[in-house]
């Protein structure tokens, strides 16, 4: 193997010589949030892998199980060549050419064609077989995520988000179900369908990190695309609605707006726990669009 400036842990350098065979090259391709490493191994083959390690276990076993169940059956993600329980938590895939749709400069037709094809994907994903045992449903599930992410908001230091805020976002998640709508059934999600998860090139594109991937409401893989969308950009919407295969319901569009409050509210406390200034003002700039808009 050839010198480099960072190298994993021995014993991640040893599962991929097991598995894929010498490296020649070592990247370290992990997010500042310290979440999980990942490494990028470029092999004397000639192919290309990374390696993600876990530190939650119960992350690393969604992941895992995602990568062995659900992207097999719905395509355009990366192969699962190996993984490694016990303390290690690893996971051996392929590497797949591009970068995220989040930092490419895709020009606006080809922007709109990603937008489509992943509406496409995630209406694969969602019509998975899937039979949803959960004893709590969706909507009681949701009322007690925002009991649990309004308690960290009000136990983080400096009071970043005033008691006000907390209540009434807290108060407009929880709301009781809408009158004569169906409360729906969890079908399999990813649950973090962003930007920095679809991989493109060309016309090509695939979907990365299953870590919170379980089955869940439909609405809140949408969410993460419709909140990711500039308001001025609604042709983007468009593309991934026809993508996906159906538009929202109103009663779905009113239903979304809790799922925005309670996701721009958790980003926000995520964001000050983890010390990230960038995204903590998103975070803060989303909840103030919601809350202003919703007046």
């Amino acid at each position: 193997m050839s010198s480099s400036e960072q190298l994993p842990p021995v014993e991640l350098e040893a599962f991929v010589l097991e598995i894929g065979g010498p490296v020649c090259r070592w990247n370290n391709a992990s997010w500042d949030h310290g979440e999980s490493d990942v490494w990028r191994a470029d092999l004397e083959s000639g192919a290309g892998v990374f390696v993600k390690r876990h530190r939650q276990p119960a992350k690393f076993a969604q992941e895992r199980a995602a990568y062995e169940r659900w992207a097999p059956a719905v395509g355009m993600c990366p192969r699962l060549l190996a993984a490694r329980g016990g303390d290690l938590r690893a996971l051996l895939l392929e590497a797949v050419p591009g970068e995220p749709l989040l930092v490419a400069q895709a020009p606006a037709e080809a922007e709109k064609d990603y937008y489509a094809k992943a509406g496409r994907w995630l209406g694969r994903l969602h019509d998975l077989p899937w039979k949803d045992e959960d004893a709590m449903d969706v909507a009681t599930a949701l009322a007690q995520r925002s009991v649990a992410w309004s308690e960290r908001a009000r136990a983080l230091q400096g009071a970043p988000l005033s008691r006000s805020v907390i209540d009434e976002v807290h108060a407009r998640v929880s709301a009781p179900w809408p009158a004569g709508v169906e409360v729906p059934a969890r079908v399999p999600c990813h649950r973090d369908f962003t930007l920095r998860n679809w991989i493109v090139s060309g016309e090509a594109i695939h979907v990365i990190d299953f870590e919170h991937a379980r089955p869940d409401w439909s609405l809140t893989d949408l969410e993460r695309v419709k909140s990711s969308i500039p308001g001025e950009r609604r042709e983007l919407w468009d593309a991934f609605e026809t993508g996906y295969g159906r538009s929202l319901e109103p009663q779905e569009e009113k239903l979304i707006e809790r799922l925005q409050l309670h996701a721009a509210l958790s980003r926000v406390v995520w964001a000050v726990e983890h010390e990230d200034a960038e995204f903590e003002r998103e975070g803060r700039e989303q909840l103030e669009r919601l809350l202003m808009s919703s007046n």
